[in-house]
């Protein structure tokens, strides 16, 4: 269906569902207008969701940062909850972010509790951590003493805690309470501020954080070359039932910024906290799924969209608008790349249009003069990659963006670029100018060509070389049947955002060109005998016979025949080649170079490539065979519907999860899985 045609059939819904729908989980009976009965799921809120991830970690160094965290709102700075009781009365971190991943200590605001000269030790306390959507929470029981801690963010640079004293027993008590933390790297520095705090110098961050707290301490004394510091409170007197109550904020800002530290209400955040989180699902469960029905894959839906929101990160730097690394678990994601954030911003518009827009924006600002989008930016934008960039999926995502808010000055403000960007491929990635494109690079190199592929180590590409199209423009010697199925789509998203407009003669794409491409991919890229789509050796004009995640995206972007559509899908069905115990890896499992433990693209299942193929089915009316295949994918991708974090890939074979924890687009592409019927 056109993007015009939904105005006019969808729009009235996106009023009528209103935010009526938050309350409880349930299945519940309506009515239908054919008196059926139908079950429909009420929005789930944020306390259904406890510990969809674990969050307790506490880190062996200062680089190691391979578990799942917690961050919101755009911060550069993350958390976990301390495993070892040596560390408890706070929590694991904070962990910093600019060009790498880095903790300032395992625990940087530990409390202790001392009575009658003696401390209460943690080793003692009985503990239980609560993980929402949104917030932390632990609670510990010790000597009649309950202790709760609650962290939330409060804005883009700011986190909070609250820590609530309470005397559980029956006789008064008279407390001696401290915070201290001790610095991992001795590059950082700290300071006192005034009576409520101390502030942390960074300087491999150029950054600053500020630890206060409210009431202020009796006592801050900062040691050990400024290493480490301790805060005291003296003889706090604590009736039965009473409470002792400490807010802290910690603030994470870089140098060139601004940024008064500001006092905050606790209560007032929470509730915001939580009104900000609900709206969230309430927008991504309002549209019901056969599959969103059920609670463990409700669960799944919970657990990406907390892993998006975690890897967003606000605007900093030379970053210009916000965006979301691949991972903040992994130290080499810390930038934006740009297929990732086409796919991120598909599945931001489910819950937060504004996310998705910010998503496109980021790496538009780089767009260069020829058209040209980078491969990834950073905050420092000297390390940005232009030696290639990524396939062409911009236009879906503003498309998305566009069903999702019906936004036409977006729209308008990000079409030019668009355009230039389409251009720009046949302009420098079209050897042979016969309308069929390449990968390549700008330097030369066979690397930087792969990588512009998306999928760095194919097979596909082990022989191919690279051809010189003009000064800082190369390409593979063939040509790439995903490439130009993306180009294809592009060129139909691009007509819609065109006529939706209403630019009539100015538009650029004609719907003859469009033909041509698609059936130029359809004739030369589809083996008859086979019944797969292959790349084309530039030069021998023959197909290069490697089954692999590129056949099935003639299927996504509606290029394939019926007849073809029906031959791919029994390829993808054949438990010889795609159809395993996770289906969708990335080289045909009877190859011989298949090796889905040492081969990044080798085999294992990325979910990006699971969605495009299910999508694609589903597309040509193969919907119980695109059941069945995302049943697999939720079933046995491992530790899905448990605590485990969502992975980079899966092995096909055994369901393991592979490289990267806590990935943003696996949890993209699941959200867009679990929501599209």
């Amino acid at each position: 269906m056109h993007i015009v045609e939904k105005i006019t059939k969808g729009s009235s819904c996106f009023r009528a569902l209103g935010l009526g729908m938050m309350l409880g989980v349930a299945l519940v009976s309506c009515s239908t207008h054919s008196s059926q009965k139908k079950e429909i799921l009420q929005i789930p809120k944020v306390d259904t969701y406890e510990n969809v991830l674990d969050i307790c970690f506490s880190p062996s160094n200062k680089y190691g940062i391979e578990h799942s965290l917690f961050s919101d709102k755009g911060a550069w700075h993350a958390y976990a909850v301390p495993e070892q009781s040596s560390y408890y009365g706070g929590f694991s971190g904070p962990m910093v972010m600019s060009m790498h991943g880095e903790w300032l200590s395992k625990n940087f605001s530990q409390w202790f509790i001392f009575e009658n000269g003696s401390r209460l030790e943690w080793d003692n306390a009985i503990r239980s951590v609560k993980y929402l959507p949104g917030s932390i929470e632990q609670t510990y029981l010790m000597d009649n003493l309950e202790i709760e801690q609650s962290l939330i963010f409060v804005n883009k640079r700011t986190s909070m805690v609250q820590t609530i004293i309470r005397n559980v027993g029956d006789k008064n008590r008279t407390l001696d309470l401290e915070v201290d933390g001790t610095l991992w790297s001795s590059k950082n520095h700290i300071r006192k501020e005034s009576n409520n705090g101390v502030v942390v110098n960074i300087p491999d961050h150029n950054a600053t954080l500020s630890s206060l707290y409210y009431p202020s301490p009796d006592e801050v004394v900062v040691a050990n070359i400024d290493s480490s510091y301790v805060m005291k409170w003296h003889k706090k007197e604590l009736e039965p039932n009473d409470s002792l109550v400490f807010n802290m904020t910690q603030n994470y800002r870089f140098n060139d910024e601004m940024q008064e530290v500001q006092r905050f209400d606790f209560d007032k955040e929470i509730v915001a906290n939580h009104e900000r989180w609900n709206g969230y699902l309430n927008n991504y469960f309002k549209k019901q799924s056969a599959l969103l029905m059920e609670p463990s894959y409700q669960r799944v839906a919970v657990k990406s969209i907390m892993t998006l929101v975690t890897n967003y990160r606000s605007a900093a730097g030379d970053l210009k608008h916000a965006g979301t690394f691949p991972s903040l678990s992994y130290q080499g994601f810390y930038g934006f790349w740009s297929w990732d954030s086409w796919k991120h911003a598909v599945a931001y518009c489910y819950f937060d249009p504004e996310m998705a827009k910010d998503n496109l924006r980021s790496m538009f600002d780089y767009q260069n003069e020829r058209g040209m989008v980078a491969d990834c930016i950073y905050i420092n934008s000297k390390e940005n990659n232009w030696r290639d960039t990524k396939p062409p999926l911009a236009s879906w995502a503003v498309s998305k963006i566009f069903e999702t808010t019906l936004d036409t000055s977006f729209v308008r403000e990000m079409l030019p670029k668009l355009e230039k960007y389409h251009q720009w491929w046949y302009a420098d990635r079209d050897h042979d100018k016969n309308m069929l494109c390449e990968y390549g690079s700008t330097d030369g190199t066979r690397i930087a060509a792969a990588w512009e592929s998306g999928m760095d180590n194919a097979v596909r590409f082990d022989h191919a070389k690279m051809l010189k199209n003009r000064d800082k423009a190369w390409s593979l010697d063939q040509e790439s049947v995903d490439l130009n199925c993306y180009l294809y789509y592009d060129k139909l998203k691009l007509e819609e955002l065109h006529q939706l407009l209403e630019l009539g003669e100015k538009q650029y794409f004609h719907k003859e060109e469009t033909k041509r491409l698609k059936d130029a991919i359809s004739k030369y890229m589809y083996n008859q005998e086979k019944g797969f789509f292959f790349d084309i050796d530039l030069k021998e004009k023959h197909q290069i016979e490697i089954y692999g995640p590129e056949g099935w995206i003639a299927l996504w972007a509606e290029v394939a025949t019926k007849k073809q559509a029906e031959r791919v899908v029994n390829v993808v069905m054949d438990t010889t080649h795609f159809n395993t115990y996770i289906p969708f890896p990335t080289l045909d499992a009877s190859h011989s170079k298949f090796n889905p433990l040492m081969g990044y693209w080798r085999g294992p299942v990325w979910l990006d490539q699971a969605y495009f193929g299910i999508k694609g089915m589903r597309k040509y009316g193969y919907h119980q065979q695109a059941d069945y295949l995302t049943r697999k994918i939720l079933d046995h991708c491992e530790g899905l519907k448990a605590d485990d974090p969502i992975r980079e890939n899966y092995h096909p074979i055994t369901g393991e999860g592979l490289n990267a924890v806590g990935f943003s687009w696996s949890s993209a592409h699941l959200l867009m899985m679990l929501k599209e019927k």
